[in-house]
């Protein structure tokens, strides 16, 4: 998670910092491109913390019990 903040850091909000001013200085030119920005970037800011228990989960499931209990299962089943 930290990788994927300093790649929105680097990549979108300093960018759109010099946006913010650009629109201050010069707002009929660039007002609405930042204002739209933003929201896409806080939009995904939102999304990937929603999604970030789900995306970056580590977690490593073990299926030896169910395997064994199919396996019997067929077993039991090829004897009836």
């Amino acid at each position: 998670m930290a990788i994927f903040r300093i790649y929105m850091l680097l990549c979108y909000l300093i960018p759109l910092q010099i946006l913010q001013l650009l629109s201050k200085a010069f707002p009929s030119y660039f007002r609405d491109l930042y204002v739209t920005s933003m929201r896409k970037f806080n939009l995904v800011t939102r999304l990937v913390q929603l999604y970030k228990p789900y995306v970056l989960f580590k977690g490593i499931f073990d299926d030896t019990n169910s395997e064994r209990l199919r396996g019997k299962a067929q077993v039991y089943s090829c004897t009836i």
